[in-house]
C-alpha cells in the first residue's frame, strides 16, 4: 500500500507468499487479492480461489467471506450457492460484517435458503451495527417496506 516506502505489489506478494508458505491465514487472503486482481502477479482467479480456501480452511474470517462470494459469482471457481451460503456462515459467526450482509441478502432472495425477510433483517442489524453501509442500507429497505419487520418510515430513514 505504500505506506512508509513507494508502492510495489510484486514484492508485497513476495512477502505474502513467503508467510502464506509459513501457515498466515492473512497472508494467504492478502496474497490472494493480488491474484484476483492482478496487481504485482498475473491476474489468476483460479489461484485466488485456492489461496482464500486455504485462508478460510485456518478460520480466517475475512477469507471465509470471499471464499462465499467467489462461490457464489463463480469467480475463479465453479458457482455454487450452498458452499457460498456455508462460507457466510462460517465468517458470519464470527461476526464478519460483510458476511453477515451477504447472508442477508441471500435470506432476502431465497438463494440457497428458505426466503425469509425476517431471518435478513437480524443479520443486517448485526452488520449495520458494525458500521457497514450496505447493510444499514438493506435494513433500512426492509423497514421501508414492512418485510421481516414493521413497517416505520422513521427507522428507515434513519
Amino acid at each position: 500500500q505504500g505506506r512508509g516506502t513507494g508502492k510495489n505489489p510484486a514484492e508485497a506478494a513476495g512477502w505474502f507468499r513467503k508467510a502464506a508458505d509459513q501457515g498466515s491465514a492473512a497472508a494467504a487472503y492478502n496474497l490472494a487479492l493480488l491474484h484476483d486482481t492482478g496487481r504485482g502477479v498475473p491476474k489468476n482467479p483460479e489461484e485466488a480461489f485456492k489461496l482464500q480456501k486455504s485462508a478460510a480452511a485456518r478460520g480466517y474470517a475475512p477469507a471465509q467471506f470471499v471464499l462465499g462470494w467467489m462461490y457464489l459469482h463463480g469467480r475463479g471457481v465453479t458457482g455454487n450457492e450452498v458452499r457460498a451460503l456455508e462460507s457466510f456462515k462460517q465468517a458470519a459467526a464470527q461476526g464478519e460484517a460483510r458476511a453477515l450482509n451477504e447472508l442477508g441478502a441471500l435470506y432476502v432472495q431465497g438463494i440457497a435458503v428458505p426466503q425469509n425477510f425476517a431471518e435478513a433483517a437480524k443479520l443486517y442489524r448485526q452488520a449495520a451495527e458494525q458500521e457497514l453501509a450496505d447493510a444499514q442500507y438493506n435494513l433500512g429497505f426492509l423497514y421501508e417496506q414492512g418485510k421481516g419487520v414493521a413497517q416505520d418510515y422513521g427507522q428507515a430513514f434513519n
